[in-house]
Protein backbone atom coordinates (compact mmCIF):
# COMPACT_ATOMS: atom_id res chain seq x y z
CA UNK A 1 0.00 0.00 0.00
CA UNK A 2 1.27 3.47 -0.85
CA UNK A 3 2.01 5.54 2.24
CA UNK A 4 0.23 8.91 2.48
CA UNK A 5 2.02 10.89 5.20
CA UNK A 6 0.51 13.88 6.96
CA UNK A 7 3.04 16.59 7.76
CA UNK A 8 2.55 19.31 10.31
CA UNK A 9 4.71 21.93 11.92
CA UNK A 10 7.15 24.62 11.00
CA UNK A 11 9.60 26.65 12.96
CA UNK A 12 9.30 30.39 13.35
CA UNK A 13 7.38 32.16 10.61
CA UNK A 14 10.22 34.62 10.12
CA UNK A 15 12.57 31.67 9.43
CA UNK A 16 10.67 30.81 6.23
CA UNK A 17 13.42 32.15 4.02
CA UNK A 18 13.41 31.04 0.37
CA UNK A 19 17.21 31.17 0.39
CA UNK A 20 17.13 28.12 2.69
CA UNK A 21 15.08 25.98 0.33
CA UNK A 22 16.02 22.35 -0.26
CA UNK A 23 17.50 21.50 -3.63
CA UNK A 24 18.14 18.12 -5.23
CA UNK A 25 21.83 18.78 -4.63
CA UNK A 26 21.07 18.99 -0.91
CA UNK A 27 22.71 22.40 -0.51
CA UNK A 28 20.03 23.95 1.62
CA UNK A 29 16.84 23.03 3.42
CA UNK A 30 13.17 23.65 2.64
CA UNK A 31 12.59 23.20 6.36
CA UNK A 32 13.73 26.29 8.24
CA UNK A 33 15.22 24.36 11.17
CA UNK A 34 17.74 21.90 9.72
CA UNK A 35 19.53 19.52 12.04
CA UNK A 36 22.42 17.24 11.26
CA UNK A 37 20.24 14.55 9.67
CA UNK A 38 17.59 16.78 8.10
CA UNK A 39 19.11 17.04 4.56
CA UNK A 40 19.20 13.23 4.32
CA UNK A 41 15.67 12.98 5.71
CA UNK A 42 14.41 15.53 3.20
CA UNK A 43 16.26 13.90 0.28
CA UNK A 44 14.74 10.50 1.12
CA UNK A 45 11.23 11.98 1.37
CA UNK A 46 11.52 13.98 -1.86
CA UNK A 47 12.94 11.00 -3.77
CA UNK A 48 9.87 8.95 -2.77
CA UNK A 49 7.29 11.70 -3.25
CA UNK A 50 4.93 11.67 -6.22
CA UNK A 51 2.39 14.36 -5.29
CA UNK A 52 1.39 16.85 -2.59
CA UNK A 53 -2.11 17.83 -1.47
CA UNK A 54 -2.57 21.01 0.54
CA UNK A 55 -5.28 23.48 1.38
CA UNK A 56 -5.64 27.02 0.13
CA UNK A 57 -4.48 28.52 3.45
CA UNK A 58 -1.21 26.54 3.27
CA UNK A 59 -0.76 27.63 -0.34
CA UNK A 60 -1.44 31.30 0.42
CA UNK A 61 0.97 31.36 3.38
CA UNK A 62 3.71 29.44 1.57
CA UNK A 63 3.67 30.65 -2.06
CA UNK A 64 6.02 33.61 -1.37
CA UNK A 65 8.62 31.05 -0.25
CA UNK A 66 7.82 28.16 -2.58
CA UNK A 67 7.49 30.14 -5.84
CA UNK A 68 6.47 28.16 -8.92
CA UNK A 69 8.49 25.08 -7.95
CA UNK A 70 6.40 24.21 -4.91
CA UNK A 71 7.60 22.83 -1.58
CA UNK A 72 10.06 20.42 -3.19
CA UNK A 73 11.90 23.13 -5.10
CA UNK A 74 13.87 21.74 -8.06
CA UNK A 75 12.19 18.33 -7.79
CA UNK A 76 8.96 20.12 -8.88
CA UNK A 77 6.57 17.54 -7.41
CA UNK A 78 2.97 18.37 -8.46
CA UNK A 79 0.86 20.14 -5.81
CA UNK A 80 -2.93 19.77 -5.74
CA UNK A 81 -4.46 22.69 -3.82
CA UNK A 82 -7.94 22.27 -2.33
CA UNK A 83 -9.71 25.53 -3.09
CA UNK A 84 -13.07 26.78 -4.31
CA UNK A 85 -11.20 29.09 -6.72
CA UNK A 86 -7.70 29.68 -8.07
CA UNK A 87 -5.95 32.91 -7.09
CA UNK A 88 -5.26 35.51 -9.77
CA UNK A 89 -1.49 35.43 -9.27
CA UNK A 90 -0.53 31.75 -9.71
CA UNK A 91 3.12 31.53 -10.83
CA UNK A 92 3.59 30.82 -14.54
CA UNK A 93 4.83 27.27 -15.20
CA UNK A 94 4.09 26.40 -11.57
CA UNK A 95 3.41 22.93 -10.23
CA UNK A 96 -0.01 23.89 -8.81
CA UNK A 97 -3.43 22.56 -9.76
CA UNK A 98 -6.43 24.03 -7.93
CA UNK A 99 -9.18 21.52 -7.21
CA UNK A 100 -12.58 21.95 -5.55
CA UNK A 101 -13.11 18.72 -3.62
CA UNK A 102 -11.07 16.24 -1.62
CA UNK A 103 -12.12 13.16 -3.63
CA UNK A 104 -11.01 14.76 -6.89
CA UNK A 105 -7.72 15.91 -5.34
CA UNK A 106 -7.05 12.40 -4.01
CA UNK A 107 -7.83 10.80 -7.38
CA UNK A 108 -5.57 13.21 -9.27
CA UNK A 109 -2.76 12.85 -6.70
CA UNK A 110 -2.96 9.03 -6.82
CA UNK A 111 -2.92 9.05 -10.62
CA UNK A 112 0.06 11.42 -10.67
CA UNK A 113 2.03 9.72 -7.88
CA UNK A 114 1.70 6.17 -9.18
CA UNK A 115 3.39 3.97 -6.57
CA UNK A 116 5.19 6.89 -4.92
CA UNK A 117 4.06 8.69 -1.75
CA UNK A 118 1.55 11.49 -1.44
CA UNK A 119 2.20 14.15 1.19
CA UNK A 120 -0.69 16.02 2.80
CA UNK A 121 0.08 19.49 4.16
CA UNK A 122 -2.09 21.68 6.35
CA UNK A 123 -4.15 21.12 9.48
CA UNK A 124 -7.64 21.15 7.97
CA UNK A 125 -6.64 19.19 4.86
CA UNK A 126 -4.96 16.61 7.09
CA UNK A 127 -8.03 16.31 9.28
CA UNK A 128 -10.24 15.81 6.21
CA UNK A 129 -7.91 13.06 4.94
CA UNK A 130 -7.84 11.32 8.33
CA UNK A 131 -11.65 11.43 8.46
CA UNK A 132 -11.76 9.97 4.91
CA UNK A 133 -9.51 7.09 6.06
CA UNK A 134 -6.80 7.73 3.48
CA UNK A 135 -3.84 8.57 5.75
CA UNK A 136 -1.38 5.71 6.27
CA UNK A 137 1.31 7.55 8.20
CA UNK A 138 1.53 10.77 10.22
CA UNK A 139 4.75 12.75 10.57
CA UNK A 140 4.78 15.51 13.15
CA UNK A 141 7.62 18.04 13.32
CA UNK A 142 7.66 19.39 16.87
CA UNK A 143 9.54 22.67 17.31
CA UNK A 144 10.12 24.79 20.41
CA UNK A 145 7.90 27.67 19.29
CA UNK A 146 4.35 28.53 20.39
CA UNK A 147 2.27 30.58 17.97
CA UNK A 148 -0.35 33.04 19.12
CA UNK A 149 -2.58 32.22 16.16
CA UNK A 150 -3.03 29.77 13.33
CA UNK A 151 -4.87 26.53 12.70
CA UNK A 152 -4.12 23.89 15.34
CA UNK A 153 -3.25 20.44 14.06
CA UNK A 154 -6.54 18.52 14.24
CA UNK A 155 -7.97 21.41 16.28
CA UNK A 156 -11.52 20.51 15.33
CA UNK A 157 -10.89 16.87 16.17
CA UNK A 158 -11.39 13.88 13.95
CA UNK A 159 -14.64 12.00 13.37
CA UNK A 160 -13.54 8.75 15.01
CA UNK A 161 -10.86 7.42 17.34
CA UNK A 162 -7.60 6.83 15.42
CA UNK A 163 -4.95 4.49 16.84
CA UNK A 164 -1.36 5.30 15.98
CA UNK A 165 1.70 3.03 16.18
CA UNK A 166 5.10 4.61 16.73
CA UNK A 167 7.42 4.15 13.72
CA UNK A 168 10.43 6.25 14.66
CA UNK A 169 11.87 9.62 15.50
CA UNK A 170 14.85 11.85 14.87
CA UNK A 171 15.87 15.03 16.60
CA UNK A 172 18.09 18.04 16.45
CA UNK A 173 18.41 21.05 18.74
CA UNK A 174 15.78 22.72 16.54
CA UNK A 175 13.08 20.07 16.14
CA UNK A 176 11.93 16.57 16.99
CA UNK A 177 10.49 14.59 14.08
CA UNK A 178 7.95 11.90 15.01
CA UNK A 179 6.47 9.25 12.72
CA UNK A 180 3.39 7.14 13.38
CA UNK A 181 1.57 4.51 11.33
CA UNK A 182 -2.22 4.67 11.32
CA UNK A 183 -3.50 1.33 12.65
CA UNK A 184 -6.45 0.04 10.68
CA UNK A 185 -9.00 -2.27 12.29
CA UNK A 186 -9.51 -5.63 10.64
Amino acid sequence: MRRIPLRAGDCRREDLDPARRFTKRGLSSQFPCPGPSIPELIQHEVDNLGAVICGRRTYDMSIPHWSGDGPTSEARVPVFVLSHSAPDDVPDSGVYTFIDGLETALARARETAGDRNISVMGADTGRQCIDAGVIDEISVHLVPVLFGSGTPLLGGGVDEHVTLEFVGSSESPHATHLRYRVVREG
